[in-house]
């Protein structure tokens, strides 16, 4: 536990310094301007050089509990950089590994979707997705970035009830734009996730393809591509621990990277996985206990016949997990409770299979950012 203590302390001063590297480069300096574009580079790797090494994870994957106070510009003692060279090795040989994983996750990802085949025009479902300006993947996305090549599953009305867009039609560059400069924060599109199609997808539902800018045609295999844009630049995802050097990260046992990717398709339960809401209701105590923590629920009680006694629920949480939720709130069947990775059969029997869809590929699309 003391060693968990000290990381978890070091972990802190690092973010801390963190906060600290963006206000001290200067706004028209390259290094900026190469991190905020998203051209090449992070604040993580910025503050390694900068500000603080930080933790380093060994290569069996345990952190080691001797900071690196010194940043690569001021230069490491010899033991800091003995140390050092432990992430140097994770580095390497996590790529080496996982690059074969990679490779068989595309096959295994390529095995289940290559019968996906745009089989016809328009399977006439009314159903699709909503996709709202702040949950563009919880991400921030501006709008015109996730509708550009959907199909409307609604007419898009302006502020004064103007029908801007009709049902059915193909949003471009240009659409997305005037939607966003309407000021509409949510658009009711179609999905692949809402198809009627007997076999494979519909064009409507499956919308543009990507490659040639225009409506999908009639027997693209949608399936395999799809697999193959998951997969390829899933060993990218196993290059990340090389440019972070092997350094540690806060809620340091969440999975990243590839074997997350596999975990959520494989359909795994995650270590110290996040705490699934059971029931309607209020939080009325959230206890530290140190090595874990523990939240009470009092289910709401809709039906005022039923017998006064509430029940409560109980959900013990591993101390590593972060409340997402204080005191007071007011939680709905299938809310995460905590940060990290949700056991996706729970989060199915709780939250129902839309929300569990919209997770999974929330989830995904996260480590593809």
């Amino acid at each position: 536990e003391k060693t968990e203590k000290i990381i978890e302390v070091w972990l802190g001063a690092k973010i801390e310094v963190e906060k600290l590297i963006p206000a001290s480069l200067p706004k028209d300096g390259s290094v900026h301007e190469m991190v905020n574009s998203g051209a090449r580079g992070s604040l993580g790797q910025i503050t390694q050089m900068a500000g603080m090494k930080g933790l380093i994870q060994s290569a069996s994957g345990a952190t080691i509990e001797f900071p690196i106070l010194s940043s690569n510009k001021q230069g490491l003692s010899p033991v800091e950089y003995f140390i050092t060279t432990h992430g140097s090795r994770k580095g390497l040989t996590d790529t080496a590994l996982n690059t074969a994983k990679a490779g068989y996750l595309t096959r295994k990802l390529f095995d289940v979707s290559q019968d996906v085949i745009v089989a016809e025009a328009d399977c006439g479902s009314k159903e699709g997705m909503v996709i709202k300006k702040e949950t563009a993947s919880g991400m921030d996305i501006a709008l015109a970035k996730s509708t550009k090549g959907r199909v409307l599953a609604e007419d898009v009305l302006n502020a004064s009830g103007k029908v801007l867009f009709k049902r059915g039609h193909l949003l471009n560059k240009e659409d997305a734009d005037k939607m966003e400069a309407a000021g509409i924060t949510e658009v009711k599109v179609r999905s692949p996730l809402g198809c009627k199609s007997l076999y494979g997808v519909c064009a409507q539902c499956y919308g543009n393809d990507v490659g040639r800018g225009e409506l999908v045609q009639l027997g693209e295999a949608v399936g395999t591509v799809a697999a193959q844009a998951i997969g390829e630049p899933g060993t990218q995802l196993t290059m990340r621990t090389f440019h972070a050097g092997g350094a540690a990260s806060a809620g340091g046992d969440i999975t990243a990277g590839l074997p997350r990717v596999e975990e959520i398709f494989e359909k795994r339960s995650p270590k110290n996985p996040a705490v699934v809401n059971r029931v309607d209701g209020v939080v009325t105590e959230i206890k530290d206990l140190g090595k874990e923590k523990v939240f009470t629920v009092i289910p709401e009680l809709h039906d005022k016949s039923k017998s006064k006694k509430k029940s409560e629920f109980e959900y013990v949480a591993s101390f590593r997990r972060t409340p997402l939720v204080k005191v007071g709130d007011k939680v709905v069947k299938g809310q995460l409770l905590t940060d990290g990775s949700a056991d996706i059969d729970e989060l199915f029997k709780y939250a129902g299979h839309e929300k569990t869809e919209q997770y999974i590929i929330n989830e995904v699309s996260k480590l593809y950012e």
